[in-house]
């Protein structure tokens, strides 16, 4: 058999090689050409419900087109998406849905009550590093709680830079404070506490407590409230006995800091020392002293979709130590007169401990 020479073999290897690429480069210009095809078709899906948007009137009709916008971004490439939202944020203005804000199991919203609102939503859903990058700029300027709450949740979830928990704790600050927004009391406004429990910012602990008083604005309080509860659980040995020395500045949430108060934990010698100043404390009134005890240990949690945190959990094995703990230091307080006022609700508190340590 005759065999080709070197340069014939050659030849034939470059000219398979530039066949090859040929076809390669034949594929990807029809996969290219396909994909902003497919572009395209998204951006005037999205555009036609944008469109629709302006004409809808019913809950279901923003649920439905919402919900049509958000398919369509989630087909996208993440940076094809970002750039749409981006632009429908400059550019695109605002509509009312007629929908609450409402979170989901995933700390994404269910259902959106503004269309920018949704917008910010996605972002964090379609680019996080882009959603946090827009976030630092969004809460430089004005905008409405819904917005900001968002705006801060991306931000501490896809953040990341040392200076974004600062940014966090002073936004969060200054919407806490915002009386237009309180006096409105939107459900983002409301969400955005989270922020709080978030950054465990206990520097706002006071203030919060100032919010509990509140009794003529039920939705704050009882934001305030849940907020500051949650604050305790991650920072007790600061909220606890911020809470025993204010708490006879707060006669109108007495119950409330009795609850709260029982949630210390006695085998942590700073918590206990806040709990056993607040029994002894003369301005304890019998209301609160019974509050304290019929719960103590309190180990009740909300259960909750919050834009950040999830709720404390305990373990049956450490619930069982808190119980012999606290039965403990429950008996020696009974044998303490210091504490004589305080003995006829500690003694039920005892039995109930003792039917739990010893069944």
């Amino acid at each position: 058999m005759k065999k080709d020479s070197p340069a014939k073999l050659t030849l034939l290897a470059l000219a398979c090689i530039v066949l090859a690429w040929c076809a390669l480069r034949l594929v990807f210009s029809n996969t290219g050409v396909a994909g902003r095809a497919e572009v395209r078709s998204l951006e005037s899906r999205l555009a036609a419900s944008r469109q629709q948007m302006v004409k809808s009137s019913t809950q279901t009709e923003f649920r439905t087109v919402l919900r049509e916008m958000k398919s369509a971004l989630r087909q996208m490439s993440p940076r094809e998406a970002a750039a749409w939202i981006l632009s429908e944020l400059e550019h695109g203005g605002d509509f009312a849905t007629q929908l609450d804000f409402e979170i989901g199991a995933d700390q994404n919203l269910a259902e959106w009550p503004t269309y920018r609102v949704f917008l910010l939503d996605m972002l964090m859903l379609v680019d996080p590093a882009a959603a946090a990058a827009k976030a630092r700029d969004f809460l430089q300027a004005s905008a409405s709680a819904d917005e900001w709450a968002v705006a801060m949740r991306n931000l501490a979830r896809a953040g990341g830079l040392p200076e974004d928990d600062v940014l966090l704790k002073t936004k969060s600050a200054e919407l806490l404070r915002n009386p237009e927004w309180r006096r409105q009391s939107s459900s983002g406004y409301l969400q955005a506490f989270d922020v709080i429990v978030h950054t465990r910012n206990t520097a706002l602990a006071p203030e919060l407590m100032a919010l509990c008083d509140k009794q003529d604005q039920k939705a704050v309080r009882h934001a305030a409230f849940l907020t500051l509860d949650r604050l305790l659980l991650v920072r007790p040995e600061v909220v606890l006995p911020m809470l025993s020395r204010s708490a006879s500045q707060h006669p109108q949430s007495g119950l409330m800091i009795s609850n709260m108060m029982a949630r210390g934990d006695l085998r942590n010698e700073t918590q206990r020392q806040a709990i056993e100043s607040y029994l002894l404390d003369e301005k304890r009134t019998p209301e609160e002293l019974r509050g304290f005890a019929s719960v103590f240990p309190n180990a009740n949690v909300s259960v909750s979709n919050n834009l950040l945190t999830k709720a404390a959990s305990i373990n049956g094995a450490e619930l069982a130590e808190l119980d012999r703990a606290a039965l403990e230091i429950v008996a020696a307080w009974l044998g303490n007169p210091a504490f004589s006022r305080s003995h006829p609700v500690l003694r039920e508190t005892y039995q109930r401990l003792r039917r739990f340590v010893n069944p």
